[in-house]
Formats: C-alpha cells, structure tokens, sequence
C-alpha cells in the first residue's frame, strides 16, 4: 500500500509537471508597448489640453473666491457690513469654498475617465494581439509587467512577449 502511495504522488507531480511545461505563463510590459506607438503622442497631447482646460476652470474658481474673500474682508475692516452681513458672507464663502473642492474632486475623475477613453482603444489592439500571442504559444496565462498593479519581482526574459505584440503593431 505504501508502495502504491509513493507510486501516486510520484505520477501525479510528473503530470503536473507535465501540465506546468505545456502551459507557461509568458508577460508583457504595455507601457512598453504604449510608449512606442506613435499615435500615443497625440493622445497624450489631447489629455494634456483637457487637463489645462479643467486647470484654467479651477484657477477662475480659486480667482472668483479670492476676490470675494477679499472684498468681504475690506468691507469687514471699513465697517461696512453688520454682523448679519458677516455670517452671510461666511456662508458664501463656505459654499465657494466647497464648490471648489468638489470641482477638484470631479475634475480628477473626468481626467482619470478621459484617459481610460482615449486609451481604450490601443489596449484593446495589444490585448487581442496578446491573446494571439498567448493562444499560439500556449500560454496558460500572460502577466502585464508594465501596467497598474504589474508586480513581478523575477522573470524570465524568455517568456517576455512584448516585442512580439510591437512587431504586430
């Protein structure tokens, strides 16, 4: 019996031995890949013109709430406003205050958005090309190395696929 045992863990490991060997996992780096396309240049250039146009938003914003800050102030040093007058002109500024944080707030989703539009469209030709790669080679599975949360701490250059996916490009 004890034999047998022996005999079955030895056969199982040589057949996932056997497995491991048909079906290796390769990678790729994207950002790799991204940074050597050439219409990446422009796509980049777009996000950076839509970055200014919400920045040149935000700095009117800041600009307005600046002003009223300090006309408030001026008007509150003068004398000019009653004690009625100041509470509603924290209440202003409060709201200027929190309509500027949640511009931030939407601006850096609108931008983070934006990106993922305007690269959409490449990821999806490199990760068919991927799955090209993977099935004709046999991959089990292919890890990004280059993209977010890409954490690989050792790998064998020649599992590395990324200059076969740029030479599809």
């Amino acid at each position: 019996m004890k034999k047998f045992l022996i005999l079955l863990v030895a056969c199982m490991s040589l057949g996932f031995n056997a497995n491991a060997q048909k079906s290796p996992v390769g990678y790729v780096n994207t950002n790799t890949i991204l940074e050597a396309m050439p219409e990446v240049k422009q796509l980049q250039a777009n996000l950076e013109a839509y970055a200014t146009q919400l920045d040149n938003k935000y700095k009117q914003l800041l600009t307005s709430y600046q002003q009223k800050q300090q006309d408030y102030a001026a008007k509150a040093q003068n004398g000019e406003l009653s004690p009625m007058q100041e509470e509603e002109a924290y209440k202003v500024l409060g709201a200027e205050e929190e309509k500027i944080r949640k511009f931030s707030q939407e601006s850096q989703q609108k931008l983070a958005e934006k990106q993922a539009d305007l690269f959409a469209p490449l990821e999806e030709r490199i990760f068919k090309i991927v799955d090209e790669i993977a099935a004709e080679m046999g991959y089990s599975y292919i890890i990004n190395q280059g993209g977010a949360g890409g954490v690989i701490l050792y790998a064998n250059p020649a599992l590395d696929i990324t200059s076969k996916v740029q030479e599809r490009l």
